[in-house]
Parts: structure tokens; C-alpha cells; sequence
């Protein structure tokens, strides 16, 4: 689907594997730092076979979203429920946790590594994540 999205569409979006339908042990794997970098690895081949490298702008939805001030107790928090390591969920482009400042510099470094220039995050994120989108205003 990668390599289809690559040739035809203008936004390409990386997403974990949902075949189960919930977040679980399937979809968390598909959600690891290097599962996102081999995804966008196939974008990339794709999208230079197609001649489209500068065509493409790319999306990823986050599933793992908290705006705080307290980093290491929401990561141990959130990783415990979810059954994976903190290192794990704080290293997945599908996490955004951190002070305002924290999450802006992953923004900006995910853009930098990844090519992400879309990111979206549920609605129950978006009042908590309003101060995120004014730090990375203009941009």
C-alpha cells in the first residue's frame, strides 16, 4: 500500500498495523522506532522510481499523545499499560509525550528525519495540544 501511496498520492501517511481492529502486542510492534523507518524507507524507494521525491508530503497519526511536564512518570505510566518499555513508546514517532518544548523538538526532528510535515492527534488530545501547535507557529 506504501509503494502504491508513493506513485499516486500527494500525502502519504504511516500507520501501525490495525488488523486486529485494538492497539495491542500486533499493532505495537508495527509502531516501533524502526518499524517507522523501514515504512518510510519504502516510501522513499518508491517515490524516487516514480520520480516523485519531491512530491510527497508525509502524515502519521499518533496514537500516544500527553502534554506534560512530567515526561518519565507518563512514559513509565503509559508504556506499563500498554506492555512495552518506556525507551520503546518515548523512541515511536506514534508518541508524543513531554513539556510543550519536548514534543515541538520531536516535531521538528521527526519532520527532519522522517519527512513528517502532517501529524494528527485524536480529539481528546487537541485543547491539551493546542500550546504545541503556538511553539511550532511559523516553523
Amino acid at each position: 500500500m506504501l509503494s502504491i501511496a508513493a506513485r499516486e498520492a500527494d500525502i502519504v501517511g504511516v500507520n501501525g498495523t490495525l488488523g486486529s481492529g485494538v492497539i495491542g502486542a500486533e499493532a505495537l510492534a508495527t509502531m516501533s522506532e524502526q518499524a517507522v523507518v523501514d515504512k518510510v524507507a519504502i516510501v522513499a524507494e518508491a517515490a524516487a522510481a516514480a520520480g516523485r521525491v519531491d512530491h510527497i508530503e508525509m502524515h502519521i497519526r499518533t496514537f500516544f499523545v500527553d502534554v506534560t511536564d512530567e515526561r518519565d512518570r507518563s512514559l513509565a505510566e503509559m508504556a506499563e499499560f500498554i506492555g512495552v518499555e518506556p525507551a520503546m513508546l518515548a523512541a515511536s514517532p506514534f508518541a508524543l509525550i513531554g513539556s510543550v518544548a519536548q514534543i515541538a523538538d520531536d516535531l521538528r526532528e521527526r519532520r527532519e528525519r522522517f519527512g513528517f510535515s502532517f501529524v494528527t492527534v485524536s480529539a481528546t488530545d487537541i485543547e491539551a495540544f493546542a500550546p504545541v501547535v503556538a511553539e511550532l507557529a511559523g516553523t
